[in-house]
C-alpha cells in the first residue's frame, strides 16, 4: 500500500473558483462550431480571461456570466452557463482514469492481501 500512496499529493483549496476560466475553453469550442473564427474568438476570450484573473488576484469572485457579458458571446453564453452549473463537465477523463486505476492496478494488488486478513469490509478514506 505504501508504494501506491507514497508521493500522492492532493492540492488543498477550492478549485471551483477556476471553473469560469475553464469554461472559456468551452466557449471557444462552441463559438468555433458556430462558424466564428478561432483567432477572433481566442482574442476575445484572452481579454476576458486576463480581466478575470486580475479580479481574482484582487480577491474578487469570478462569475462566468460576468466573463461573457460582451455581445460577442451571445451565441454561446446560455450553453456555457449551463455547462458551468455542473462542475463534473470539467473533469475530463479523470473519472475513467480513476476507475481504470482501481480496476487494473489497485484492486488486483490489494485483493490478495485483503483475502488473507479476516476483515469483512475494508474502507479507504482519502
Amino acid at each position: 500500500m505504501q508504494n501506491i500512496f507514497e508521493g500522492l499529493h492532493v492540492p488543498s483549496g477550492n478549485r471551483l473558483g477556476s471553473l469560469p476560466l475553464l469554461a472559456l475553453e468551452k466557449a471557444l469550442i462552441i463559438l468555433a462550431g458556430k462558424g466564428v473564427g478561432r483567432e477572433e474568438a481566442h482574442a476575445k476570450i484572452r481579454v476576458a480571461a486576463l480581466e478575470a484573473i486580475g479580479r481574482r488576484d484582487r480577491g474578487d469572485t469570478i462569475d462566468i456570466e460576468q466573463l461573457l457579458t460582451d455581445p460577442f458571446f451571445d451565441a454561446c453564453r446560455e450553453e456555457v452557463v449551463k455547462l458551468c452549473s455542473n462542475p463534473l463537465n470539467f473533469t475530463g477523463r479523470c473519472v475513467s482514469q480513476v476507475r481504470h486505476f482501481l480496476d487494473n492496478e489497485l484492486n488486483p494488488t490489494i485483493d490478495p492481501i485483503l483475502k488473507k486478513v479476516d476483515i469483512d469490509e475494508a474502507k479507504l478514506d482519502v
